[in-house]
Formats: structure tokens, sequence, C-alpha cells
């Protein structure tokens, strides 16, 4: 599942190494607020891995699908 993730945000947004949270909401196809609740939960090892640049998010394509792959598991 993670390996199909990839390929497809690969493909969406190729040659980028990094997301930002609008480009996550247009891959998902969800509002802003969704990925800025994600980053507020409590445990931080339910937050999706990401950089803090500036004031921005960044978000690594690999590590984003692989923690996107294991939300999907645990629902």
């Amino acid at each position: 599942m993670v390996e199909a993730l990839l390929q497809d945000l690969e493909s969406t947004f190729p040659g980028k190494s990094f997301l930002t949270a609008q480009e996550i909401c247009q891959y998902l196809g969800c509002e802003m607020a969704v990925v800025y609740n994600w980053n507020k939960r409590s445990n931080p090892a339910k937050r999706p891995p990401a950089l803090q640049v500036g004031k921005s998010l960044r978000y690594q394509k690999q590590l984003f699908a692989q923690w996107l792959a294991a939300e999907q598991g645990r629902n």
C-alpha cells in the first residue's frame, strides 16, 4: 500500500521530495483544517511526520505515504 501511495504522490507531484499542506489537501481532496488538526493531535506519534520551515510545515513524500498507510490501517 505504501508503494502505491508513493507512486501516486510521485505522479501527482513529480520531482518534489517535500510537499506543503496545500499540496497534501489537493492530493487528498480535503480542507486545510484536516491537515492542521492532524498536526495538533495530543499524541505526537499520531501526527504526520513534518519539518518546520519558518512558519510552514513540509512533508517528505515517503514518510507521509508511510504515515497515511498506517492511518488507514487504524480505521
